[in-house]
C-alpha cells in the first residue's frame, strides 16, 4: 500500500507540471488532484486500519491453562453436547490387536492476528492415504 501511495504521489507532482507547462485547465487540474488525494486517503486509511488490527494485544495462553478451561466448560456440559463435541473432534478410531486403540482427531486452533502458526509441541508423524 506504501508504494501505491508513492505513485499517487509521483501522479499528483506530474498534473502539478501539467499544468504549471499550461497542459492542463484549472478545472482539470483540480478535479484529478482531488481524484488522487481521495484515492491516497483510501491508502492510507487501509494502512491505519491494518496497523489498528496487528497492534491489538495478543492474549498469550499456555496450553495447561487452556486443558483447565477446557475441561471446566466441558463438566458444565450435559451429556448429549459432550457426545456433540467428541463427533466433532474424532475422525476415526482404529483397534488393533486386543489392547491397542488408535485414535484419530481434529482439532482446530483458532487463527491469531498476526496470522503466524502456533507451535503447541505436537505433529503429526503421518498420515495413511490407502483407501480403505
Amino acid at each position: 500500500m506504501d508504494a501505491q501511495i508513492e505513485k499517487i504521489t509521483e501522479e499528483e507532482k506530474r498534473y502539478s507540471k501539467a499544468y504549471g507547462s499550461g497542459a492542463l485547465e484549472f478545472e482539470q487540474y483540480m478535479e484529478l488532484v482531488k481524484d488522487a488525494k481521495k484515492r491516497k486517503k483510501g491508502f492510507q486509511k487501509g494502512i491505519e486500519e491494518q496497523e489498528a488490527l496487528t497492534s491489538k494485544e495478543s492474549i498469550d495462553i499456555g496450553v495447561d491453562e487452556l486443558c483447565a478451561e477446557t475441561e471446566k466448560v466441558l463438566c458444565t456440559m450435559n451429556f448429549s453436547n459432550k457426545k456433540q463435541v467428541v463427533r466433532d473432534i474424532i475422525e476415526k478410531v482404529i483397534i488393533k490387536e486386543r489392547r491397542t486403540v488408535e485414535v484419530w482427531c481434529h482439532i482446530s486452533l483458532p487463527q491469531l492476528v498476526t496470522a503466524s502458526t502456533v507451535n503447541v509441541g505436537y505433529e503429526p508423524i503421518g498420515r495413511d492415504s490407502w483407501t480403505a
